[in-house]
């Protein structure tokens, strides 16, 4: 389905997608234009862009009027997001299989068709807030899963720049630390691990005034004591 350029057409339009085969009233849709304070026109504004998108022969049968609504009917495997979501259920079952490479891949394929921001050029109200939110979320859920998968393959150099990369963008998120820390010392890096460990407490104690994790605390105490830190899904 090619998106119309008008942003308002395309909100719309996100917004029938994002409830894919299900009725999406004319009041939800008033709601996420206008929020509490929808114009007079409203309901005759959101049948315009109804009968615009119709004008597009991809809308025209798909998208349905419904008692008190609309429904666009979206065939399986007609969006990317299908294809994303069918490739990292695939990659968290080889996973906990312990099929680890084969997982590592599917979930590398997943994440190769996502492109950019969700709906970075379509204006959002509250519904379609909260989705694009939930699909950045579901996105990092399955780096994470990635990351893990190609470090219990021993792949551990591979991940370091990439955590680096994410930690920049993401400060607090101790996850990808205890990653990074592990990588490091994996790869016989006991020093830079050992840096990276301390740059997350001064972070942590200067900015929130809190201490690492007692998990992180622990793979601490670990690698000071010259323990082997195990490889576990």
């Amino acid at each position: 389905m090619s998106a119309p350029s008008a942003p308002r057409l395309r909100q719309v339009l996100a917004l029938f997608l994002a409830r894919e085969n299900q009725t999406v009233t004319r009041d939800a849709v008033i709601s996420e234009m206008w929020g509490e304070s929808p114009p007079r026109t409203a309901v005759a504004t959101v049948q315009t862009y109804v009968y615009q998108l119709r004008r597009g022969a991809l809308y025209a049968e798909e998208l349905i009027t419904r008692p008190g609504g609309y429904v666009l009917i979206v065939p399986e495997g007609a969006l990317d997001l299908h294809h994303f979501e069918a490739l990292a259920a695939e990659g968290e079952t080889l996973l906990r299989r312990g099929r680890t490479r084969e997982a590592a891949g599917r979930l590398g394929q997943a994440l190769d068709l996502w492109k950019g921001e969700p709906l970075s050029d379509t204006p959002k109200g509250p519904t379609l807030s909260a989705y694009a939110a939930a699909l950045q979320e579901r996105r990092r859920q399955v780096l994470m899963q990635r990351i893990n998968a190609d470090m219990l393959c021993g792949d551990d150099y591979r991940v370091i720049g990439e955590l680096r990369m994410l930690i920049q963008a993401d400060p607090y998120n101790e996850w990808y630390h205890e990653q990074l820390i592990k990588a490091l010392f994996r790869s016989g890096r006991r020093w830079d691990a050992l840096q990276s460990y301390q740059e997350l407490e001064r972070l942590l104690s200067d900015e929130l005034d809190l201490p690492p994790s007692d998990r992180l605390r622990r793979l601490y105490a670990e690698f000071l004591g010259g323990g082997h830190i195990r490889r576990v899904g």
